[in-house]
């Protein structure tokens, strides 16, 4: 008895210090996603580009807000989020992870060794989030998806929406530059990496695990800010254009109407929250 009463002490010390070293390590996390990945200076591109690492700037203005979507919007918001009560949204973090595989892994196609230079640096990241994580066991836990049908159709829905883009991301991806100091054609990968990675967090969030409800929120105003780039630089190579435009802006309400519905629901099948954990487990 005294054994396990020890035992359960020493947990709940680790778990407390968890919980204060996880949130401070996630806005570390986020602010080197937003400032050194250059997250929010390449998402706001299409009003303010301030780029000097690129021969022609101008031409990639579009596939800068790929970028920025990702991993300015979606990745380095969800860590953000994570920041406050971590415990109750282990899909956030499964959201960064599998967003920055997809990112690697798309680059990879062009480029083999930006896969074995990035994999592994993933790898530690992850590995370093999951030792501090207040509860591991439910990081890696994968549930269903299609728990919202709502959702899961809603995420079909903008798949098949994306897949011209995609289409084209691909024809240009593996091309050479036309003329020395043309645009990289590997930028179209942020395209690409853009759209998968909207899919992926639209599946996530139909399987409403823990933090289903903000990951949805930051892809609903993911792709408003799609949208509005897209409103903003509607000539530009790879762009949405003004009806894509329009129709992302409309999407984003429409899916954040859907979330709010699902998270209605949710509420009055399970009218007592305090009582069970956002990670489904008994408080």
């Amino acid at each position: 008895m005294a054994t396990a009463v020890a035992t359960r002490q020493v947990d709940s010390t680790i778990g407390r210090k968890r919980s204060i070293v996880f949130p401070i390590l996630a806005g570390l996390i986020a602010l080197f996603g937003f400032v050194l990945l250059d997250g929010v200076r390449e998402a706001i591109a299409p009003w303010s580009l301030h780029v000097d690492y690129d021969n022609q700037p101008e031409l990639n203005k579009w596939h800068y807000v790929g970028h920025g979507a990702t991993v300015g919007v979606l990745l380095s918001g969800s860590m953000l989020a994570l920041v406050w009560q971590p415990a109750r949204k282990p899909l956030l973090l499964q959201m960064y992870v599998l967003g920055f595989m997809t990112l690697a892994l798309t680059y990879g196609l062009a480029d083999p060794m930006a896969v074995v230079g990035f994999l592994p640096i993933i790898g530690v990241i992850a590995a370093l989030l999951t030792a501090v994580y207040p509860d591991r066991r439910a990081i890696w836990t994968f549930s269903k998806l299609g728990a919202s049908r709502l959702m899961l159709g809603m995420t079909a829905l903008a798949a098949v929406g994306m897949a011209p883009a995609i289409i084209r991301a691909f024809t240009y991806f593996f091309d050479e530059p036309a003329f020395e100091g043309a645009a990289d054609p590997e930028r179209w990968g942020a395209d690409i990496i853009m759209s998968f990675v909207l899919i992926i967090a639209g599946l996530l969030v139909s399987s409403k695990r823990g933090g289903w409800r903000t990951l949805g929120v930051i892809v609903g105003i993911d792709f408003f800010y799609i949208g509005v780039s897209a409103l903003t630089i509607p000539n530009q190579a790879g762009s949405w254009g003004t009806i894509g435009g329009i129709l992302s802006i409309a999407f984003a309400v429409i899916w954040l109407a859907a979330l709010r519905h699902e998270s209605d629901v949710d509420r009055r099948a399970n009218p007592a929250p305090s009582a069970v954990s956002d990670v489904g487990v008994p408080r």
